[in-house]
């Protein structure tokens, strides 16, 4: 992945981590693959005292490349969902505070990152929701769950 979508830099103790894939920032394998590695790497250093996941653009997160999906096989796309496993888990076990900075938008695993986050903090404009109803899946489900009750949390799924 380029490392224009995926930085970091340090300022004053904290880790701001920036993800800038335009138009929507959409997320991918190597979009899953870097966040794994760079949130893993900031558990061994010593300079930080907090993070801050935020995104460029006018929404946070759309999700999932809808594109790249589609193209998955059946084994393919468990390897998918492994690594986005990964990814999610880096972000919850982080040995740092993460604080997730979400405007506008948060759709799919644009939820999912926030909610894998220990404070998030939101613009006026920010909106959560899990479309992939629409896809006939609601992996969102186990996400959501760590922010509202389970009730709720498949309400939204699937409406």
């Amino acid at each position: 992945m380029s490392e224009e979508r995926l930085t970091l830099t340090v300022k004053d103790r904290v880790a701001i981590v920036t993800y800038r894939n335009p138009p929507v920032n959409t997320t991918d394998l190597a979009a899953y693959r870097a966040f794994t590695e760079l949130f893993r790497s900031l558990n061994v250093r010593e300079d930080i005292s907090a993070v801050v996941l935020h995104t460029l653009g006018k929404g946070f997160m759309a999700g999932n490349n809808i594109h790249e999906i589609k193209t998955h096989t059946v084994e393919s796309h468990a390897d998918y969902q492994e690594h986005l496993i990964d990814t999610f888990e880096s972000i919850s076990n982080c040995r740092y505070p993460v604080i997730c900075a979400v405007q506008g938008y948060a759709l799919g695993a644009g939820f999912a990152f926030p909610a894998c986050c220990d404070l998030i903090v939101a613009s006026e404009d920010a909106y959560f929701a899990l479309p992939e109803i629409t896809l006939s899946v609601i992996s969102g489900v186990g996400y959501a769950l760590k922010l509202f009750p389970e009730c709720i949390a498949r309400y939204a799924c699937m409406t």
